[in-house]
């Protein structure tokens, strides 16, 4: 976070997720296909649970985030290695003293992403309000 507040960027927040591996990625991907296809959603959505239904989980929508309160979350599915990788990045940042939130609905959008992904935000830019992230 140091690189944007040396450009002058105040007010932002770090989003963390992990996205697990090869591993227990596709156990959680067909939990998720399953509750997703239970639910009342328009066609476009109805093919994206088919193609990557991870990427359902950051719909902008209301009336889709509001069906998705129940969905399975993806820490409930990593595997042991993924879970104590997340945790060691997460107590890194808090040692380090910077301020993260977790946020499971962070997918970020290519599948070559695993294990802990990280998005800088900043709620000034409306719905585009990434403003850099990796994993």
């Amino acid at each position: 976070d140091q690189a944007y507040r040396s450009l002058g960027l105040r007010r932002f927040r770090i989003l963390l997720n992990s996205l697990g591996d090869k591993e227990c990625r596709p156990v959680y991907r067909e939990a998720l296909q399953t509750f997703l296809r239970d639910l009342d959603l328009d066609e476009e959505t109805r093919r994206r649970i088919e193609i990557n239904p991870l990427r359902v989980l950051d719909d902008k929508r209301a009336d889709v985030q509001k069906q998705l309160t129940d969905a399975p979350k993806l820490r409930d599915y990593l595997c042991d290695a993924c879970r104590a990788y997340h945790e060691e990045v997460r107590a890194l940042l808090t040692s380090a003293g910077v301020v993260f939130e977790d946020d499971e609905k962070l997918v970020r959008g290519l599948d070559y992403y695993t294990r802990t992904t990280f998005e800088f935000v900043h709620d000034g830019l409306g719905s585009q309000s990434a403003v850099g992230g990796g994993g």
